[in-house]
């Protein structure tokens, strides 16, 4: 009677040991199936926008930024416009501060660069800071503005070609800029990994 309930113990332990480990096995397949397809959707990711993304994954403000972005790629522009159908370079920027960062913007550009910024230079953008530039002939008053994503990459509404990435290098960008921004409380969100191209 002892030996046969020894056996059952034994039995029971055995069988306590087979299912924990299939449940972590079960477990390690799923992670490897998220980490997988993680990885594909940072890689689509990646081609649309031409912007590394920090292997680690753990900054999801970052992501996120780069998600709001390539949704809106492509969007025709429409002045005074702030959705699907159309937007304008405030709207875009706007949008994209409101759905990733939950922070209301000025309406104009040149209201942004005055009241929701603080002035930084090329050299200390980060992604989520804002970009601006004077594109009428001659004038120095902001009249467009951008969100900057990395490795001197911006996204804007372009009257010409809707919302697009562009280059800081671009000899137009680089003869009409006028500053960098930083919204108090935006990029602080963004934990910058040193994987994660800046400027």
């Amino acid at each position: 009677m002892q030996i046969k309930k020894i056996s059952i113990k034994i039995a029971l332990a055995t069988l306590c040991c087979v299912i924990a480990f299939s449940t972590v096995e079960a477990k390690n397949r799923k992670k490897s199936a998220a980490t997988t397809e993680s990885s594909a959707k940072t890689n689509v990711l990646e081609s649309k926008i031409g912007i590394e993304i920090p292997k680690d994954s753990t900054n999801r403000k970052l992501v996120s930024l780069y998600n709001e972005a390539v949704d809106w790629l492509k969007t025709p522009y429409r002045r005074g416009g702030m959705s699907s159908k159309g937007m304008d370079c405030s709207g875009l920027t706007g949008t994209i501060y409101k759905n990733v960062f939950g922070i209301t913007l000025q309406r104009s550009s040149n209201a942004i660069s005055k009241m929701d910024v603080k002035d930084i230079t090329k050299s200390e953008l980060r992604p989520g800071d804002l970009v601006f530039f004077s594109t009428s002939r001659g004038g120095k008053r902001v009249n467009h503005v951008g969100v900057f994503l990395g490795n001197r990459h911006f996204i804007h509404a372009s009257c010409s070609n809707g919302v697009i990435i562009s280059s800081l290098d671009e000899a137009y960008y680089q003869r009409t800029w006028v500053k960098g921004g930083r919204v108090d409380g935006a990029t602080e969100k963004i934990l910058l990994a040193e994987s994660v191209p800046t400027t």
